[in-house]
């Protein structure tokens, strides 16, 4: 029996890797400790390490305000590749009025251990009234999208089994 195995490319690309080897890591972490310092929640520790990993590939770091728009508007990143749901910063309006974009700041957890740095490319908020009527029309699109081709039949072949090609992204 011969085992075969095969890698693929990451979505969008290579697969990301911000992790920080040793010695420099030493150095980073020498750094870190006179840099302001953003707590971060459960969450936002969660979305830290799958960056950090390459999980959120091809993403380098958390989204800006143009990516963040169109994920939420189209489900698309804003070069267009596809993708599901924003990955961003939160921050309380305290620690956002101390840190100015084009700064470099740390990433802790909620305890205070240092955990990584990074550049603040921009800073924006979060517009509530945007995310709740924007998505939910983005929804309602996709409802219906799915309605309507279960209700044709398109793509179930008459002996029940699937034919839809598979899904390589398209704006909706």
């Amino acid at each position: 029996m011969t085992l075969r195995t095969e890698t693929y490319e990451a979505h969008g690309g290579p697969l990301v890797d911000l992790l920080v080897p040793g010695s420099e890591a030493d150095a980073l972490r020498e750094r870190a400790d006179s840099l302001p310092v953003a707590r971060l929640s459960s969450r936002s520790l969660s979305d830290l390490e799958l960056l950090a990993v390459g999980g959120y590939s091809p993403l380098e770091g958390f989204m800006t305000q143009a990516d963040y728009r169109s994920v939420v508007t189209d489900m698309h990143l804003a070069s267009g590749l596809p993708w599901p749901m924003p990955i961003t910063l939160a921050v309380s309006t305290a620690e956002a009025d101390s840190i100015a974009e084009g700064s470099e700041i740390a990433l802790s957890d909620e305890n205070g251990t240092l955990l990584a740095t990074m550049q603040v490319e921009q800073k924006f908020g979060y517009d509530v009234w945007y995310v709740d009527n924007v998505s939910l029309a983005v929804d309602i699109r996709i409802l219906l999208k799915t309605l309507t081709s279960v209700a044709s039949l398109r793509g179930i072949t008459p002996d029940d089994s699937a034919s839809m090609p598979v899904f390589r992204g398209s704006k909706l």
